[in-house]
């Protein structure tokens, strides 16, 4: 789902099981553009069970994972149109 220039949000499943859903918002800001990603999980109990059947211990560490993961690409993000906007 996309809102050009408001939202944009994907779901993610895994063998027919919904996981989670992504998203960014964009927010007008003097000189720029704030950039909020956001995730929710979505999985339902059996999903659960199964991501730590196949994930091991790292299921247990999904929401500290996908927060720092978060946090690079942000900060990705950020350089990378920083620097495009100097060009």
């Amino acid at each position: 789902m996309a809102d050009p220039g408001a939202e944009f949000v994907f779901d993610v499943s895994a063998l027919g099981f919904p996981v989670a859903r992504w998203g960014y918002r964009f927010a007008p800001t003097e000189g720029g553009t704030e950039v909020t990603e956001y995730w929710f999980d979505k999985r339902t109990r059996g999903a659960s069970i199964l991501g730590r059947i196949v994930m091991g211990k790292l299921a247990n560490h999904r929401p500290e994972a996908n927060r720092e993961v978060m946090r690079q690409i942000l900060r990705r993000l950020k350089t990378e149109l920083e620097s495009a906007a100097k060009s």
